[in-house]
């Protein structure tokens, strides 16, 4: 490795990070999210939402109805089990919307209100796993939809329905009205936290979430299931209701399959672009290379020679030749490991690994202040791995950790290490106390080239991405439970344990 002698004048200390490039930056993160907007629409939603459930008051106070009403609120849960996620994962769906027409066409506005606002809550929280804040925003954003849906039925000539309304194709206008504004409101008060949330333009956020030709059509049939399920109530009671989960189970796998298969192909598309680009960096990287190398050997002969540079300018422009070829290094060594395709496998004990990662970065100047925490999982898995690409890899996520937590100026630094073993898959995270990784952009930390750092390269995560590939693994990006980011790694176990399995 090629030094400064110690007789050399001192190198002069970095420079200032470019603005261009922290511009850059922001730029590619996109908007700065406006949390005190998101929150002002939420609690604009919940005002509305609280006005209209005290207007309505009175039908919890009807003790002859709450048998009707638990009734409902039951009905109404046991379809909120049918949720999927949407394409983009940052909102959900449910085919508890047939279920909420019903209830709205046949019980009312006033009593639908205390039906599906209660379930949605209930079912945000405790069957989707959500935060309280999300249960609470859903309990308010479905009032007001079903306010808004409810008003349009009732002003177009809707009224409870009869199974002599289904002779009358007048009754459709109030029908179909009530559920494009159901549809809209729902969706858009939705969409618009969301936008709000992350810094998204609200029409791009509902285009990704349900503007997309799949979710139009599922919306569709659920709604022109929804007659259906009135008229098979109305002539059979509550067991007609029951007769319509098998078809809504059905919808809901078929979107299910609709965004697993778009997810996989998006997945497919990735691999091959970063393919495509890891043999372009391959060539590039090692052109770079021979050129730097001659240059930075003839930079420090300049140096190093006191006849070769006579004067302060000289000596300063090889110092900074010999500087931004050290930078240069760096960037065709990021190319040249992204590049890099070869896996060598051997058995690994997949705790120890960690423990060497931890021991090799833990005296760096980078990770001072730091508590490191780790959660081995005891029954010590193995795997057929490439150990030295696996070091790579938690070396860059330890890095990137120390990185955030020290630009966002945390004053409790923490990083934790966990391995577990869940059936034939190794489970490996890394986790951080900094301000964690905005959603908006966890889909692209992993694409070449994208930093959010002014004097990043942009390689350290997609080669992690392509070396977890290459093991037949996955890696995402995600916020830990205490905050900060999350970084899951899931690997194959070795032969025996998959067929233990």
């Amino acid at each position: 490795m090629s030094v400064l002698p110690s007789g050399s004048p001192p190198l002069p200390p970095p420079p200032p990070p470019n603005p261009a490039s922290l511009e850059a930056a922001k730029l590619l993160a996109g908007p700065p999210p406006s949390r005190p907007a998101a929150y002002g629409l939420i609690s604009g939603v919940l005002v509305a939402a609280l006005a209209a459930g005290y207007s309505s008051r009175a039908v919890l106070f009807d003790f002859d109805q709450a048998g009707s009403l638990l009734f409902w609120v039951g009905v109404t849960l046991l379809a909120e089990f049918l949720w999927l996620p949407t394409l983009t994962g940052r909102a959900t769906s449910s085919m508890a919307a047939t279920v909420n027409f019903a209830a709205l066409f046949i019980e009312g506005t006033e009593k639908a209100l205390w039906v599906v606002a209660p379930a949605a809550a209930i079912a945000t929280v405790l069957i989707q796993r959500r935060s309280p804040l999300r249960g609470v925003y859903n309990l308010g954003q479905m009032m007001v939809t079903i306010v808004a849906a409810g008003w349009i039925y009732t002003h177009t000539g809707g009224g409870p329905a009869k199974l002599s309304d289904f002779n009358q194709p007048a009754t459709l206008i109030p029908f179909l009205s009530a559920g494009l504004v159901y549809f809209f409101v729902n969706t858009g008060l939705v969409s618009a936290v969301v936008g709000l949330w992350e810094g998204q333009r609200l029409l791009r956020v509902w285009r990704e979430n349900y503007g997309y030709a799949n979710d139009l059509f599922t919306t569709l049939s659920l709604f022109l299931l929804s007659p259906l399920m009135v008229l098979s109530f109305l002539a059979l009671g509550g067991v007609g209701l029951t007769l319509f989960f098998v078809p809504m189970l059905f919808m809901r796998n078929a979107a299910m399959r609709y965004i697993e298969l778009q997810q996989a192909q998006e997945q497919l598309v990735r691999t091959e672009r970063m393919a495509a680009m890891g043999e372009m960096s391959a060539e590039i990287g090692h052109e770079l290379a021979n050129v730097l190398q001659v240059i930075g050997a003839r930079a420090q002969m300049l140096l190093t020679d006191p006849e070769g540079v006579r004067s302060e300018r000289a000596m300063k422009a090889a110092r900074m030749i010999f500087e931004r070829v050290a930078d240069m290094r760096r960037l065709t060594k990021g190319l040249m490991d992204f590049s890099h395709r070869d896996v060598v496998r051997r058995r690994e004990m997949v705790n120890a690994l960690v423990r060497d990662a931890v021991d090799f970065v833990s005296p760096q100047n980078r990770f001072d202040r730091v508590d490191w925490r780790m959660d081995l999982d005891p029954a010590e898995p193995e795997a057929d791995l490439d150990g030295t690409q696996l070091r790579q890899v938690l070396l860059n996520l330890f890095r990137n950790a120390a990185d955030a937590m020290a630009d966002a100026g945390v004053a409790e630094r923490r990083i934790e290490v966990g391995t577990r073993q869940r059936g034939s898959t190794i489970e490996l995270w890394v986790r951080d106390s900094g301000p964690g990784i905005p959603e908006v952009i966890r889909e692209r930390v992993f694409e070449p080239w994208f930093t959010t750092k002014p004097d990043g390269h942009g390689f350290g995560l997609a080669v992690c991405y392509r070396i977890i590939r290459a093991h037949g693994g996955s890696i995402a990006a995600g916020k830990a439970p205490e905050g900060g980011a999350e970084f899951m790694v899931r690997l194959p176990g070795r032969p025996a344990q998959r067929a233990a399995a």
